[in-house]
């Protein structure tokens, strides 16, 4: 039987025909079983890939050798059933609440599962569209392999939208740039989760290139790291300005830059892909006729990998990040510069050494900050340091930083490095890292920075549920009786940071009960109906992230949401299919403060 076979299994007669003429017709194997005894004959004798059935027959014990836990890994188990008793459905099984839907939404939801087979994609929650991660199914090898399906949507990506027309690329958007330009800045996207979601109808096809086109030109336009976003481009009146004969294009970035703009609103200014225009803004730069000028912000942010920060945020930001190290057996990795949070996972699936993290040296410290402190005043904060060494790590490079330092800069200013401890780890520090770095584009000096993190830091709440107990016996959070008798129970804990340390919550019956558990811990903690800012971390597991994300933002009134992978540091100690959410409710004055600044403001 081919890969795309499924087996339905007790569905009532009239909606397993339906079904089964359904899929037939859009080419796949179908077999059809009246009860369960069929249903077992046919998962032992034709191996299918895709496995349709009640809930209430998830446990029958004569399909539990072919659906349960050491089912085949490639299997695809989908329950059906009422949206009540999406709570009895292990995590590892998709679940389509069928209440209200007509056949053919029934058929769409079911072809949507089958698509993201064909993907190598996962369904989310509510099963209308499908998640995967950049870092692992880079958009290079999903629009080709989406290229072989008659797929109409729209892929909606961490900074924009691509949407196909018969597996085929034909629109883009990002921010308020679409067409070509677009397309170029978003195939190029490394991190982030991606959704691919049908629609009815997408917009005119913007340009006459196929895929293979397409993704030439993408890659001819990036130049890799772009330089930061905030620096200003300024044009240089002198004789150079008069002497020489400039193309269109250069002309156009001279009329943009006239009174100084920031990088970023130059290259969103201009219909022309990125990759073009920064070419001639080097140009006019060697020439002598613009300059770039550092950004005015007169305070650096530095932080550690374990942020688990967006990439593009983190360079939006211009937030320096010194990396941890992980190391597997004799292999050791920088995190996130030579391990990805894909290759990480990858590696932590197949590698038989149990990998162990290690702190920044001090003299990668004392390298950024004797870097940086010659230009600005500096703000680092780290993960807490009774989880890691870094920040001891960060005050004793600071020290030294400052030995070698004049104390005062020309001006008379005194030259100032402040280390803060976040007491948090992940996108919960990643929040205070944004933070001081807003509060630092608004010109606060980084003791008042510093002071003001420090006040913030115990008001965050940090929340997380791990899939598997066993990475917090590695790490010797739980014992391992314990942790068996856990696995066994399907109790899975919900844990948090307090005073710096990771401590136990609460705990709930299998993995679908904790997301409405985390958000009634939440709001024990947050006053109702004020602004709340809010991250949402996981470790291979996007569709819980959105799960969360989606029930979240429909139960508080969220003045800002960042959601990310945890990165290979923090993935070692809580291991893959952790998801973790993050909040702070700010005061008004706060705010005003840590929220992201207005575009006009940058320019």
């Amino acid at each position: 039987m081919s890969a795309s076979a499924v087996v339905l299994i007790g569905l009532d007669p009239q909606r397993r025909k339906s079904l089964a003429q359904g899929l037939t017709r859009r080419g796949y194997e179908v077999a059809p079983a009246r009860d369960i005894a069929q249903g077992a004959q046919y998962l032992q004798a034709l191996e299918p890939q895709v496995v349709v059935l009640p809930v209430e027959d998830l446990a029958h014990p004569d399909l539990v050798p072919y659906i349960g836990a050491d089912a085949p890994r490639r299997r695809t188990v989908v329950a059906l059933g009422r949206a009540s008793e999406e709570g009895r459905v292990p995590r590892r099984v998709a679940f389509l609440a069928t209440e209200g839907l007509t056949p053919e939404a029934f058929l769409d939801r079911l072809l949507l599962v089958l698509l993201g087979r064909d993907l190598d994609l996962v369904t989310d929650a509510e099963v209308t569209g499908l998640l995967g991660q950049l870092s692992t199914r880079p958009l290079f090898e999903l629009l080709p392999a989406l290229g072989r399906n008659p797929f109409r949507g729209v892929l909606e990506l961490p900074n924009g939208q691509i949407y196909v027309d018969g597996g085929q690329p034909v629109a883009a958007r990002s921010g308020e740039i679409d067409g070509l330009k677009a397309f170029c800045r978003l195939v190029t996207t490394a991190e982030g989760t991606f959704r691919l979601r049908p629609t009815e109808s997408v917009p005119a096809t913007q340009w006459r290139e196929d895929l293979d086109a397409l993704m030439a030109l993408a890659l001819e336009d990036s130049l890799g790291e772009m330089p930061d976003p905030r620096m200003r481009v300024k044009v240089e009146v002198g004789p150079e300005l008069f002497s020489h004969q400039f193309t269109p294009l250069q002309q156009e970035v001279l009329q943009l830059a006239r009174n100084g703009i920031a990088l970023g609103r130059l290259l969103d200014s201009s219909k022309v892909p990125d990759g073009q225009l920064m070419e001639q803004v080097l140009e006019l730069e060697s020439l002598g006729v613009v300059k770039l000028l550092e950004p005015e912000a007169g305070v650096a942010v530095v932080t550690d990998s374990c942020c688990d920060l967006p990439r593009d945020l983190v360079h939006s930001l211009g937030v320096e990040v010194v990396p941890l190290t992980v190391t597997f057996g004799r292999q050791a990795y920088l995190d996130g510069v030579d391990l990805s949070p894909g290759e990480f996972f990858q590696q932590l699936a197949t590698n038989p050494e149990h990998p162990f993290t290690n702190p920044p040296p001090r003299k990668a410290f004392e390298d950024c900050f004797q870097r940086l402190l010659p230009r600005k005043d500096v703000v680092t904060v780290h993960i807490s340091e009774k989880l890691s060494q870094t920040v001891v790590h960060a005050r004793e490079a600071a020290g030294e930083a400052l030995l070698v330092q004049p104390s005062e800069r020309d001006d008379g200013r005194p030259v100032q490095l402040e280390v803060v401890d976040s007491r948090q780890s992940s996108l919960a520090q990643g929040m205070l890292v944004v933070f001081a770095a807003r509060m630092a584009e608004r010109g606060l000096p980084a003791p008042e920075i510093a002071r003001r993190l420090q006040e913030m830091r115990d008001r965050i709440d940090s929340f997380f549920v791990v899939d598997t107990l066993e990475y917090l016996v590695r790490g010797n959070r739980i014992g391992r009786a314990r942790a068996l008798l856990g696995s066994l129970l399907g109790i899975k804990p919900i844990l948090g940071i307090a005073d710096g340390e990771v401590v136990a919550l609460d705990k709930v019956r299998g993995g679908r009960n904790a997301h409405r558990r985390i958000l009634e811990l939440a709001q024990e903690q947050l006053e109702a109906g004020a602004p709340v800012m809010a991250t949402i971390a996981h470790s291979q597991a996007p569709v819980w992230a959105d799960r969360l994300r989606k029930i979240f933002l429909e139960t508080f009134r969220v003045a800002e949401m960042i959601v990310s992978e945890m990165g290979p540091v923090i993935g070692t100690h809580v291991g893959p299919g952790t998801v973790g959410l993050g909040i702070f409710q700010p005061t008004e004055s706060e705010l005003e403060l840590i929220r992201p600044l207005e575009p006009d403001a940058e320019s």
